[in-house]
């Protein structure tokens, strides 16, 4: 991306942030999947740079969400499963303690 690009992206970043936050308040958190997909066994994609590149843009687009936006997250591995998988909460930057008890409530949830 041309530096040009890049703060076109900020300035688009900056412009959706009070609209995201105000839709956001009241809420205890954005929740989702760590990754939309279950990770492929490294054979599938060890030869294949392109598919390597597809898959992992996919596995990355939820996390990488908060990484863009003013946000804070925390990810819980799920339990009772024997698939690698997580839930995502999400808030505004600076929320960090907000995080932190809803994934501790979240966690005695799981916990039975």
């Amino acid at each position: 991306m041309s530096a040009a690009d890049v703060e076109t992206v900020r300035a688009a970043i900056r412009a959706l942030t009070p609209s995201l936050f105000a839709r956001m308040a009241g809420y205890s958190g954005v929740l989702a999947p760590t990754a939309p997909i279950l990770p492929p066994p490294i054979a599938d994609i060890a030869e294949d740079l392109e598919a390597y590149g597809v898959l992992n843009g996919l596995s990355l687009r939820n996390t990488r969400l908060g990484n863009m936006l003013p946000c804070c997250a925390l990810t819980l591995p799920c339990p009772d499963t024997d698939l690698p998988v997580g839930l995502m909460i999400m808030r505004p930057t600076g929320d960090d303690a907000a995080v932190l008890r809803v994934g501790a409530a979240i966690e005695r949830l799981f916990q039975g």
